[in-house]
């Protein structure tokens, strides 16, 4: 598959596009799509040249390119959601001098014919008080470390720079009385300083309390005056499902409270990867999101958030009706972590296996019993999988076989059967570092059980 690097720092795949972030030049690119490689999953990296990447794209003008690829691929832990591995859809801009307050802009509705407007004006009003822009910045001194030396001529003076300078804006909303307001966590992710401008224009200064950069999650809290804002109502994205009104709020490029509406037109997608490892259980929408949209709300027709925008699917660099969401029970499930100012981790298993087909279960001489599972097919040294003794097999690249022979066979964790690699991924979006989990596998002929203690993931592997 063809990736290519716009000069707006957007990963272009093949027929699509995570959006920026932010305005500064990346040391890579942190959003590219899981790729299955020799019928297992992976990690691997591969840098490449955005000058060969077969064209360049622009979503606006004097944007610097990223410097370099992140292809991720799947090696099995706990995967929480997550986006574009901190790289989709928050909006860049260069506003004028931090403290300047942005200025409200009427809303901007992008409405389905066979959707009521008074339903959609009624949700409007419930929720956009609770709706604000994030505006982020970083320290000049932060700017030229991940930059090159600035060249002195002679009989020339640099000019005088703001110490720190603007960075970009995403969409965020208030959770509680407390004033802990939930982003993700590319809208936030190497600022030195933080703004949220509410529905009246009021600007305060924010702080980011707790994050987990796996689910490209954050969460913020700022001082906010009573009666200024009001809260959002959070929903339960397990109920949701394809056909389901879907409702954006947000800062699409600026335009502060703007809603957009369509439907769900998925659930449980996987697309891009964050902090090196892949999202699954994504929501999926046709409702307009586009750069500033991410970190805002995705609420059902009763107003409740559903999902928090991150990326979007583009061809053209701009929205086509397939955006993305973080279910909104991946952020109740860890926000009292988040709460508690923990840079959250997601659990780690450390292998790579392949779900059992008939060929394969053939070509491994399964008996009958054995229908469904997953053949580990790599056991990364030192993993918890290796500490507990997990196996993992070698195929016979000479036949071209797919089957990894002489290892275990996963067919059930914590009682619950195996069909496939995100079976075992997604009960580990519920676990922790630290959890102990039983493995039933499949190995001489008689299934037996191993306790595995899980780990944090790695840092090298986190991208």
């Amino acid at each position: 598959m063809q990736n290519h690097q716009g000069s707006d720092g957007a990963v272009l795949r093949a027929g699509g596009s995570w959006l920026p972030a932010t305005m500064e030049t990346f040391d890579r690119t942190l959003g590219m799509e899981a790729e299955v490689v020799n019928t297992r999953e992976v990690t691997q990296h591969a840098d490449e040249n955005p000058s060969s990447a077969g064209g360049r794209r622009e979503f606006a003008p004097n944007r610097r390119a990223f410097a370099g690829g992140l292809l991720a691929a799947i090696v099995v832990a706990g995967t929480v959601g997550g986006a574009a591995g901190s790289v989709a859809t928050a909006s860049v801009f260069n506003r004028g001098a931090p403290g300047s307050t942005v200025s409200a802009a009427p809303p901007i509705a992008a409405r389905n014919p066979l959707i009521a407007d008074k339903s959609l004006t009624q949700i409007y009003k419930q929720v956009s008080p609770s709706v604000v822009s994030i505006q982020t910045a970083a320290s000049v001194a932060s700017a030229r470390q991940s930059g090159p030396p600035t060249p002195r001529v002679p009989g020339f003076s640099i000019p005088e720079v703001p110490e720190i300078m603007p960075r970009g804006e995403g969409s965020g909303f208030i959770v509680d009385g407390e004033g802990h307001i939930l982003t993700n966590y590319h809208v936030v992710d190497g600022a030195d300083r933080l703004a949220v401008v509410l529905a009246d224009g009021t600007r305060i200064s924010a702080r980011v309390v707790g994050t987990a950069p796996a689910s490209d999650l954050a969460l913020l809290k700022a001082e906010i005056p009573a009666g200024k804002a009001g809260l959002a109502t959070l929903g339960d994205s397990d109920e949701v499902e394809p056909g389901d009104l879907a409702v954006a709020i947000g800062n699409p490029f600026g335009f502060d409270h703007t809603i957009t509406a369509g439907i769900i037109s998925a659930v449980g997608r996987d697309f891009g990867s964050a902090a090196g490892r892949p999202m699954r259980g994504l929501l999926q929408t046709d409702a307009a999101i586009n750069p500033g949209n991410s970190g805002g709300p995705v609420l059902n027709a009763a107003g409740e958030v559903v999902g928090i925008a991150t990326a979007i699917e583009s061809p053209v660099r701009a929205n086509v009706g397939v955006g993305f969401a973080v279910p909104i029970n991946t952020a109740k499930r860890l926000l009292s972590q988040l709460k508690a100012g923990q840079t959250v981790q997601p659990a780690w298993l450390g292998i790579a296996g392949i779900a059992l087909t008939p060929d394969i279960r053939g070509e491994l001489g399964l008996p009958e019993s054995v229908g469904q599972g997953v053949a580990i097919a790599e056991v990364t040294p030192e993993s918890p999988a290796a500490r507990a003794g997990l196996r993992g097999g070698a195929r016979d690249e000479g036949n071209g076989s797919a089957a990894p022979r002489g290892g275990d066979v996963i067919v059930a964790v914590d009682g619950r059967p195996v069909k496939s690699v995100p079976d075992v991924s997604g009960y580990l979006d519920g676990k922790a570092p630290g959890d102990t989990i039983t493995v039933a596998i499949w190995r001489d002929g008689r299934r037996q059980d191993v306790q595995v203690t899980l780990g944090s993931w790695p840092a090298a592997l986190r991208g």
